[in-house]
C-alpha cells in the first residue's frame, strides 16, 4: 500500500467533479490494497439513487498503463475494470500523486468470500466461471512473446541451481521443464494480469466470478493454461495449509475441477481444436506455471503453500471424466 490520503482524496474528487462534490457521500479505503497504490471506494448519492467509483493514487513511477486495461478489456470485457486519469496532484509537502477514476468490479475479493460459510459450496460455481474466464483469455494465432520465454528460462535456471531447502526435492523437475521448454511456443498466447490470486478475483454471493483486478503497467502474455494451476488452489483448504494447517481436498473437489475444465474448454475460441496434443501441452504449461510461482531467484516464494507444488506438477486433466470430445491431430499437408 502507497499510504493514506483521504485528505489528498477529498481534494482530488471536489477538483475532478465540481458538478458533483456536493453529492458526495461516502470515500472509504479498500480492505485489500496493491503494493504500489492506495484505492478508495467513492460513493456518489443523488436523490434515492447511488453509484460508486473507485479512486487510486499513484506516485508517477507507479503509474497504471491504462492500454493493458483497454486490452483486456477487448477480450474480457466489463470483467477487467475501466480506468482513466483524472488528475495530477500536487501534494503540500511536496511530490506528485496520479488519480485514477476506475469502475467498480461488484461483489467483493475470493479472499474476502474465502471467510463465508457457504465458501465451499459456492466453489463449483467459482470454478466454472474463472475457468471460462481464463478461456477466454487466449489469443489464438499468436505465441508467448520471446521476452516472456526468457523470464521463465531464467527462473528455472536459477531454481535447477538453488540450495532453498525447500526448492531442492524439485530440482529434477524444474530440469525437466528446462528441458522441454519448446513446448511453450506450441500453445497460442493467452493475456494475464500476471497476478492470479484470490485478492485479485472478484465474486458475487453466488460465488460467480464477477472480475479480476490489478492489472500492472505491463500486459503479462504466457502460453495458453500457464495460469490454470491456480485450479490447486480451489481444490482444497489451502487457508488451513497457509496457517500452518494441512492442505486436504474438499469433498466436492470432482465437481469443483469438471466445473473449472467445462467453463474452460466452453469458451475457448472455435479455431482452436480440442486434441490429445492440446491437452498435454495444456498440462505443461500449467507446470511451468507453478513452477514459475513457487520460485523467485532461487528462492521459495511462499514456503507455507510449496507442499502444492508437488500436486501442480503432476497434476492430469481429467479427459475420460469430463468426456471430453477430442479430434485427432491435424496432419501437416
Amino acid at each position: 500500500m502507497l499510504g493514506h490520503f483521504f485528505h489528498e482524496a477529498v481534494d482530488i474528487l471536489r477538483a475532478a467533479y465540481p458538478d458533483k462534490a456536493q453529492h458526495l457521500t461516502g470515500i472509504v479505503e479498500c480492505s485489500v490494497q496493491g503494493y504500489s497504490s492506495t484505492t478508495y471506494i467513492v460513493t456518489f448519492t443523488e436523490g434515492d439513487c447511488s453509484y460508486d467509483v473507485i479512486l487510486q493514487l499513484r506516485k508517477p513511477e507507479h503509474y497504471l498503463n491504462i492500454s493493458v486495461l483497454d486490452t483486456a478489456r477487448g477480450l474480457l470485457g466489463d470483467l477487467v475494470p475501466a480506468a482513466r486519469l483524472i488528475a495530477e496532484y500536487e501534494q503540500p509537502r511536496g511530490g506528485r500523486l496520479l488519480a485514477y477514476e476506475m469502475s467498480r468490479i461488484p461483489g467483493r475479493s475470493l479472499s474476502e468470500f474465502s471467510a463465508k460459510r457457504k465458501y465451499v459450496d459456492c466453489l463449483p460455481v467459482t470454478a466454472e466461471s474463472l475457468g471460462a474466464l481464463l478461456g477466454r483469455c487466449c489469443v489464438p494465432g499468436q505465441t508467448a512473446p520471446p521476452q516472456f520465454k526468457r523470464s521463465v528460462r531464467s527462473r528455472l535456471h536459477k531454481a535447477v541451481g538453488s540450495t532453498d531447502p525447500l526448492l531442492v526435492p524439485y530440482r529434477g523437475d524444474f530440469q525437466e521443464l528446462l528441458d522441454t521448454i519448446q513446448v511453450l511456443d506450441c500453445l497460442p498466447m493467452a493475456i494475464s494480469n500476471g497476478d492470479l490470486q484470490f485478492s485479485n478475483i472478484f465474486v458475487d454471493e453466488t460465488g460467480r466470478v464477477t472480475g479480476l483486478v490489478d492489472w500492472e503497467d505491463e500486459l503479462h502474455q504466457p502460453p495458453l493454461g500457464f495460469d490454470c494451476c491456480f485450479l490447486q488452489w480451489l481444490l482444497g483448504d489451502t487457508r488451513a495449509l497457509l496457517t500452518g494447517g494441512e492442505y486436504a481436498q474438499y469433498p466436492n473437489a470432482a465437481e469443483i475441477e469438471e466445473r473449472f475444465w467445462g467453463g474452460f474448454f466452453a469458451h475457448l475460441p472455435p479455431a482452436l481444436h480440442l486434441t490429445n496434443t492440446l491437452v498435454a501441452e495444456l498440462e505443461l504449461a500449467m507446470r511451468f506455471g507453478a513452477a514459475f510461482f513457487h520460485t523467485i531467484d532461487g528462492k521459495c516464494n511462499l514456503p507455507r503453500g510449496i507442499s502444492l507444488l508437488r500436486l501442480q506438477l503432476d497434476y492430469t486433466i481429467p479427459v475420460r471424466r469430463l468426456g471430453l470430445n477430442l479430434r485427432p491431430p491435424q496432419q501437416p499437408r
